[in-house]
């Protein structure tokens, strides 16, 4: 499903985004990260993501947000960006969870050519 905002933003309804996960956890921090691409099938992107962070015993997955498909900043001259919030847990300090975050990057296909390039997946910690 999806529901226009306005002549340039739309959100998107799938069946992860928006998603709560009714799973405890005992992990002590809880990070909120933004996820976006524009390069590929994103939404599929995404799904797997979140099947790997599922996976993963070292995240607890408590929340997703809709996804909105909006404009590129910067760098114009590129496809629009879906972009979408995940809330979790972890016992991960800081420089391991970027560390883990940017492998998940690598794994799905990101590649740093310049500020504001074109992604098929970028990890942001909120």
């Amino acid at each position: 499903m999806k529901k226009k905002l306005s002549p340039i933003l739309t959100l998107f309804y799938t069946s992860n985004f928006p998603k709560k996960f009714y799973a405890t956890s005992k992990k002590k921090y809880s990070v909120t990260i933004g996820i976006g691409g524009n390069i590929g099938n994103t939404k599929r992107i995404f799904d797997k993501l979140i099947l790997c962070l599922k996976k993963d015993a070292r995240f607890t997955l408590l929340m997703t947000s809709p996804l909105l498909k909006n404009p590129p900043f910067g760098f114009l001259e590129q496809s629009d960006f879906l972009n979408g919030i995940i809330r979790l847990k972890t016992n991960l300090c800081p420089n391991a969870f970027l560390k883990a975050m940017q492998r998940y990057e690598k794994k799905f296909g990101r590649k740093r050519s310049f500020q504001d390039a074109p992604r098929t997946l970028d990890i942001d910690i909120i």
